[in-house]
């Protein structure tokens, strides 16, 4: 039996109507900056994850990508190995909305998260969040 929820997930970008964007989130979300890596089965791309909870994560990328595409995620969070993940497209943020400032990118929905994975994304997403990138912007001492 499928998730009815999931599905709606896919078929409608937003809140249910009368909900805030938070009222309908069913993980709490932390602030992230890390790269990570998008593949289908034809490519693989970069991207910046920009925050994160157990069932999902909005990454930043002007690829264009549709409701439902199945994608495997790649991203290092702790210094640890990084997690490989198995998601889906669940909402896509393009250019040319009322959005504002907000950058383009995907809301991705995890589709199998292992409990270890699942134990490091939860002490990230407690943590407040953490900005992997300036890993990659230190100068050596």
């Amino acid at each position: 039996m499928t998730n009815p929820r999931a599905e709606s997930a896919v078929a409608y970008p937003g809140p249910e109507p009368g909900l805030s964007l938070r009222e309908n989130r069913r993980y709490p979300r932390a602030t992230l900056r890390a790269i990570v890596d998008l593949e289908d089965d034809l490519s693989s791309i970069s991207g910046i994850a920009e925050n994160i909870s157990e069932g999902g994560v909005f990454v930043a990328t002007y690829r264009r990508y549709r409701p439902g595409d199945p994608l495997r995620l790649r991203i290092q969070l702790d210094g640890e190995e990084p997690l490989e993940i198995r998601c889906r497209v669940a909402w896509v943020r393009t250019e040319s909305g009322t959005i504002g400032t907000k950058p383009t990118g995907v809301g991705l929905q995890f589709l199998h998260v292992d409990e270890a994975a699942r134990r490091r994304i939860r002490t990230i997403v407690q943590s407040g969040g953490k900005d992997t990138l300036a890993l990659f912007n230190e100068a050596p001492e």
